[in-house]
């Protein structure tokens, strides 16, 4: 007998061994692509954060003399950092509300309301939101 083809065990155990490489796959390239969308999210935020501190840095005295700041808190309207830096752009799926910058004597604390959804599902929410 001149055997030529792959019997049915064959055919078999090849599926099964297939189907196990899969279930061990699929969930962890499932977690990387969700610990990706989140560290994109991080940086934007930062991004975020970084705006604010240039922003503060370069309008400082005049900042803080504004209607936008009472006692040793200013709350910067999001338009401010579009309006002064042209290259500022924040992903598609955020919304940023709530920029905020407290004085403590001479140090800042930089904090903003940042919240990302994908298909109406926040997935990303910084915790400074009220």
């Amino acid at each position: 007998m001149n055997k030529k083809a792959f019997t049915l065990i064959e055919v078999l155990a090849v599926l099964v061994i297939v189907s196990i490489l899969l279930a061990v796959v699929i969930p962890s390239t499932s977690y990387a692509i969700k610990e990706g969308k989140l560290k994109k999210y991080e940086a934007a935020y930062q991004n975020v954060i970084d705006y604010l501190t240039l922003y503060n840095l370069d309008k400082e005295d005049l900042l803080w003399k504004s209607s936008y700041c009472s006692g040793n808190v200013c709350n910067v309207p999001y338009q401010k950092l579009l309006d002064n830096y042209s290259n500022f752009k924040v992903l598609d799926e955020c919304v940023i509300s709530g920029l905020t910058i407290k004085k403590d004597k001479n140090n800042f604390d930089y904090k903003a309301c940042m919240v990302c959804k994908e298909k109406n599902l926040v997935i990303f929410k910084k915790d400074d939101c009220k």
